[in-house]
Order: C-alpha cells, then structure tokens, then sequence
C-alpha cells in the first residue's frame, strides 16, 4: 500500500489556481517577505473568537487573546495608526463585534471542546484531506454546522459569492461528518469587515455625534448559512483527487527552486495574480538569483499537519 499524502484545501486552491503559486508555497516552503497584516490579523480575530467560545461567551477572554496574539506584531509592523489594520482600528472592530454578538443570540450551539477542531481524512488510498475547522455545533433543529469564520476588508456581494460554494466549506463540511458521525447541513459563515473605522471629529449625518465617538457603529458583519448537499460532497471529493494528483505530480517535476522553468504562471490567464503572494516576483520575470530569492521570500514549509494539529 503506497505511503499517504497530506493536502488540505490551501494545496489543492494553490494547485488548481497557479503551478508557479502552488509549487513556491507548498513545494519547495517559500513564502513572500512583503506585507504579512490580513493574514496576521484574520490570525488574531479567530484566536478571539476561539478564546470566546471556549469560554462560554466571555469578551475579556476573547480580547485578551486577541490583543496577545495580535497587539506586539501589529505595533511592530502596521505603521500608522490611520491603516485598517492598526492594532487600534482591528481592537475598536472587536470589542463591538462583542458587544452585540452575546453568546446567547449565537444561531449556532457550539461545545467548547468542538471548536478549532482538526481532522484527516482519507479521500483515497494515498491522499488524506487535512485541515480546522473553526468550530462545528448544532442550530435549534438539532442539525450539524460547521462554523467558518471569514475577515475581509470589505463585506459585499463578491464576498458572499465567494463563501456560498467555497470549497473550503464543502470540503470541511465533508470532513467532519466523520468526526461527528452524522450528516453535516453546511456552514455558519461569520463574516468580519476589518475596514478603517472613522475616527475624526467630523459630525457623522446618520448618528449625529463626532466620528469618534460613533466610529464603532460603522463596523460591518454578516453571517449566513451555506448548505451543502451529498451530491456536492461527492463532486468536491472527485475534484479533490484531481487536484490532489496534480500536486502530486507537480512535486515530481519541481525539487529546488532553479525547476520553476519546469511549471507555468497559469494565474495570470485567471486573474489571480493581483492576490498572489508571489506577485511582484512574476512582476520581474521570476528571477531566479539567490540575491532576489533572498530580498522577496521567507523559507516557510508548509504542513498540513501542523496547520491543523499543531504538530509535524
């Protein structure tokens, strides 16, 4: 019996997007040297919210394991206290999705030992799908969600598109039918707009009082519920294994950096390139000297294993 693989969906969305994405960040461990904020803070928020509702509800908890997670990075690194993602800009944003998110209007029953759960597993022989989920409970009927939580810098139609089929969820919805041996409806997805609160002393129309004392109340969140059906978990698992091969086969072809002449820049014909980490990279022509290896990526293995356990 060959040896199982690990992927999770972060692999197989890099796969299907761009050979060159795919194989700098999930084959030879390279990751871009440049602006790191979203990803550090979208780190932070689900850190809160975790901390929330292990908890049982508890906003200082969520806070507290917020601003550990977030506040010494941000202050290091987001210059300026007028960028969306400031330390102080993304706390204002929490504090107030506290303050109207009490545990008790929660649509979602969550336990405290089912939220950021990790789970593996097989989609074939040789392939094990791996990945947390943010939480998983149960909705008044009794039926299984999946909790996803989602920041982005700006809620609007795309984002929910983008979330309603996302394969992330069929996939972690798929997953964890296992884990709680029972049908899985879909996904809770909670939405976090970490756009730049006005702060100044203008009068706000709508609120009639100064931007900073009203600043909060511009704070934006969504939830809604995705649902996902067994004919949809079947097709996400075929595609899987597509991708999954293809990764697979990418490894083969490329062992050291100097085999990027071996893959393509497929993202470009997408139009995924202006959210690739490796943007400015490609911008060059994919300069392949040890200088500019050096100035524009940090080495960072990917684990599939660690991402969602902890652990090699």
């Amino acid at each position: 019996m060959p040896e199982s693989i690990a992927i999770d969906n972060s692999v197989l969305s890099a796969t299907q997007t761009c050979e060159t994405q795919a194989a700098l960040r999930y084959v030879l461990g390279y990751d871009s040297a440049e602006d790191r904020a979203p990803l550090m803070a979208g780190t932070a928020v689900h850190a809160a919210l975790a901390a929330w509702l292990k908890s049982g509800g508890s906003a200082a908890d969520g806070m507290r394991a917020f601003e550990v997670e977030y506040m010494p990075w941000a202050l290091a690194n987001v210059l300026g206290t007028d960028d969306r993602l400031s330390f102080a800009n993304v706390r204002r944003v929490m504090e107030y999705w506290f303050d109207v998110h009490p545990l008790s209007s929660w649509t979602v029953a969550v336990k405290p030992e089912l939220v950021e759960v990790g789970f593996a597993v097989p989609i074939s022989d040789e392939i094990v799908f791996v990945g947390r989920a943010d939480g998983i409970g149960q909705d008044p009927r009794g039926a299984w969600l999946v909790l996803e939580h989602k920041t982005s810098a700006r809620l609007d139609e795309r984002w929910r598109r983008t979330h309603r089929l996302s394969a992330q969820i069929t996939g972690y919805t798929y997953a964890m039918q296992q884990h709680v041996n029972a049908p899985v409806l879909g996904a809770l997805v909670n939405g976090i707009e970490l756009s730049r609160l006005p702060n100044s002393s203008m009068k706000c129309r709508k609120h009639g009082v100064a931007y900073h004392e009203c600043g909060q109340l511009h704070a934006r969140f969504e939830a809604f519920i995705t649902q996902r059906t067994p004919e949809q978990h079947e097709e996400w698992k075929r595609t899987a294994l597509v991708l999954a091969r293809e990764f697979l086969a990418l490894k083969e072809r490329v062992k050291t950096i100097d085999d990027i002449h071996k893959v393509r820049t497929n993202g470009q014909f997408i139009g995924a390139c202006s959210q690739c980490p490796f943007i400015n990279w490609c911008s060059l022509g994919r300069p392949m000297d040890a200088r500019t290896i050096d100035a524009m990526f940090t080495y960072s293995p990917w684990s599939p294993y660690l991402h969602a356990f902890g652990e090699k």
